[in-house]
């Protein structure tokens, strides 16, 4: 990369970072009877109908068995890559996922279960996805038992239903990250947000074997929307520290600690994720720039645009997306950056959606050839 090319490509991600989200006025009603008069009950649309029927039981009133609703995701996408390495496009059945969940004991009791069906459904099951309880007696304290996602970064901590891009960025995806067996605990106390969570390394298709090392997160964001003004308004900082076995990690292999600090900001039309990440290891030690401004046109029309720019300290120390970068022959290097521009149409919120971006990346600093090309991708999402 040329220094005035880095030099570009920092600017750009410092102009997005500028807080775009501006303040709203709003205002009261006076008087008494506009004031208690009650809010037209919202007539219930055909999509409320038909997303209904994943909940087979429903008593907020019971004292044992409060919902057991049926949950599972299908994410579709066409991808189509022009490089300076291969050429490849293709439809992918990204995620079908089906499972069940259970709310208990006055809603405090949350079971969940879900699988992974294999691409094609050829076999019909792949792979368990997640399977835990959680415990939450208040905001403040819950404990979450079993097989989940734990959270780190505010991309990868953010559910694939509601991720605003096709995938994460590039050193997000080089954490490895993955759902897996452990104990975490988090809650919140007036502006304060917190998470703890202990995983093993060691992730086959449903619990592992619990022969590797482990992995510790801890989190801890800060709401700040009441001294912003804004809708939304949260920093929040993570760190993740492994405890290595060189020989069966199969997840969080990549770096031996982690940070990220980041600020999301939204108001009106305007959004804004900035998230500022370093991983440190014995492979390398890599830093990244994410931003990420959204406009909405409409409550269903959003524009998504995202700057990614990484450094690392070793030759080979970043890899490229294995979406589909690699696939398309892409090689490691030590810088990195990308630039994406998509819009969603959300017909019923993050439960069926449409998406469609264009992103360019580049790779170089290796000793492989690199990679520079386009990728174009549209897909559907869809959530119950």
């Amino acid at each position: 990369m040329k220094p005035t090319m880095t030099g570009l490509c920092a600017a750009f991600l410092a102009a997005l970072s500028l807080p775009a989200a501006a303040g709203t006025q709003t205002t009261e009603i006076s008087g008494t009877a506009a004031a208690t008069a009650p809010a037209p009950e919202k007539e219930e649309s055909i999509f409320d109908k038909i997303w209904g029927l994943a909940t087979f039981y429903k008593n907020p009133d019971s004292p044992f068995l409060n919902e057991v609703s049926f949950i599972g995701r299908y994410q579709g996408q066409f991808y189509n890559v022009d490089s300076d390495r291969e050429d490849i496009h293709d439809w992918e059945n990204r995620r079908f996922h089906l499972g069940l969940q259970l709310a208990m004991f006055e809603n405090k009791l949350k079971i969940k279960a879900e699988m992974i069906t294999a691409e094609n459904l050829d076999p019909f099951y792949s792979s368990l996805r997640d399977a835990y309880a959680e415990y939450s007696p208040s905001k403040a304290f819950n404990l979450r038992v079993g097989k989940f996602e734990p959270r780190f970064t505010k991309e990868f901590s953010t559910s694939s239903r509601e991720i605003l891009t096709f995938e994460r960025s590039q050193l997000v995806n080089q954490f490895r990250p993955e759902y897996a067996p452990g104990v975490a605990v988090f809650g919140k106390a007036q502006q304060w947000n917190w998470y703890a969570a202990v995983i093993s390394n060691d992730v086959d298709r449903e619990f592992g074997q619990f022969h590797a090392g482990w992995t510790g997160f801890a989190s801890l964001g800060y709401d700040l929307k009441e001294a912003f003004a804004l809708k939304e308004a949260e920093i929040r900082a993570d760190y993740m520290h492994r405890e290595k076995d060189a020989v069966d990690d199969t997840v969080f292999n990549y770096f031996d600690d982690g940070v990220s600090l980041s600020l999301t900001l939204r108001d009106g039309k305007w959004g804004l994720i900035n998230d500022l990440i370093g991983g440190f290891g014995d492979n390398s030690n890599a830093f990244s720039w994410v931003v990420i401004p959204t406009y909405n046109f409409t409550d269903k029309l959003q524009a998504v645009v995202r700057g990614t720019l990484s450094f690392a300290d070793e030759e080979n120390g970043l890899v490229p997306q294995s979406r589909y970068e690699r696939a398309a022959g892409g090689t490691a290097g030590s810088q990195y950056q990308a630039l994406l521009a998509g819009l969603n149409y959300y017909i019923y919120g993050h439960k069926l959606k449409l998406m469609t971006s264009m992103e360019y990346a580049n790779m170089e600093g290796g000793t492989g050839p690199g990679y520079e090309g386009w990728t174009f991708m549209t897909g559907v999402r869809v959530a119950w």
